[in-house]
């Protein structure tokens, strides 16, 4: 029996352990690996802004993926965008790769039912406004806290203005510093995530005037993540709200259609009463029987 087959030769260990890298260069290849990485990160959030269809595809991915860091999901997008598991910058998992039954999309909510959710305990006020200025649906003002809303639009429009300014309040560090016009942009893009999220209408939205003031990528890699990790953060910290609120309703009592009966062991029959006992219940009197 050759056990050269089964063990390796102990004389090849020392070969081996002497191909081992010194801490040095074991630290300079990690370094280069995460600069390739962080090279790649930029690159996709560059080309994401290129126009409006580019941050539409990356901001659906964006509704179907777990919390996570914006660089994860920029580097997942770019690896995969079918990816929709994934956690840090690093050899991810991916659920596509394994050949069991891909799990289902949960059913789409009613749109009553989402807006019930949403507007449940809110941690900013939200307000009916009659006398809102001419083609402003709502609004958050940062001195009172509060979101004013038009009443009488529809639910889809109501829920994507609604989305959109509890996503501004939700950057506003309430430290005199917020700007409407700065949060705005990123607001936009967080409604339209909530709405892909939820499987409500988004298709009156557009992003040719946001990848326009990115200047179509071209701005710094950093602060068009910073961009993005913006409507990451708003989006979750909205969903995570609105998650909370169907949960409750869906632990709350109702009535139950598929109710078991006693079924027939349940009931006692009626046991047969005496003919004479019978009678005198009806007011009557037994007669008494002829006497021979």
């Amino acid at each position: 029996m050759d056990l050269s087959q089964y063990l390796q030769n102990g004389a090849d260990a020392p070969a081996e352990a002497g191909q081992q890298l010194s801490k040095e260069e074991y630290a300079a290849m990690k370094k280069q690996e995460r600069e390739e990485v962080w090279a790649e990160v930029d690159a996709k959030a560059q080309e994401v802004f290129r126009d409006g269809e580019s941050l539409k595809g990356f901001l659906n991915f964006m509704s179907q993926c777990k919390p996570q860091k914006a660089a994860n999901l920029l580097l997942l997008y770019g690896q995969n965008p079918e990816t929709r598991q994934g956690y840090v910058i690093t050899k991810a998992y991916d659920i596509s790769q394994i050949r069991t039954k891909q799990p289902e999309p949960p059913e789409p909510k009613p749109i009553q039912m989402l807006m019930g959710a949403l507007l449940k305990n809110t941690e900013t006020k939200i307000s009916i406004a009659d006398h809102l200025p001419e083609h402003v649906q709502a609004q958050y003002i940062p001195r009172e806290r509060t979101i004013f809303v038009r009443n009488g639009m529809s639910e889809e429009v109501t829920f994507h203005a609604i989305n959109r300014e509890l996503a501004c309040a939700s950057m506003d560090a309430h430290d005199g510093t917020y700007s409407r016009k700065e949060v705005a942009p990123q607001a936009f893009c967080a409604a339209y995530v909530m709405a892909e999220k939820y499987g409500v209408d988004n298709s009156g939205f557009d992003f040719n005037k946001i990848c326009e003031m990115q200047g179509y990528g071209n701005k710094e890699p950093q602060e068009l993540r910073a961009f993005i990790g913006n409507v990451k953060n708003a989006v979750y910290s909205i969903s995570r709200h609105i998650n909370r609120n169907l949960g409750q309703l869906e632990q709350e009592f109702m009535a139950d259609e598929f109710a078991v009966s006693e079924g027939m062991k349940g009931k006692v029959p009626k046991a047969e009463e005496p003919a004479e006992k019978s009678q005198k219940q009806r007011g009557g009197k037994s007669k008494k029987q002829a006497e021979r």
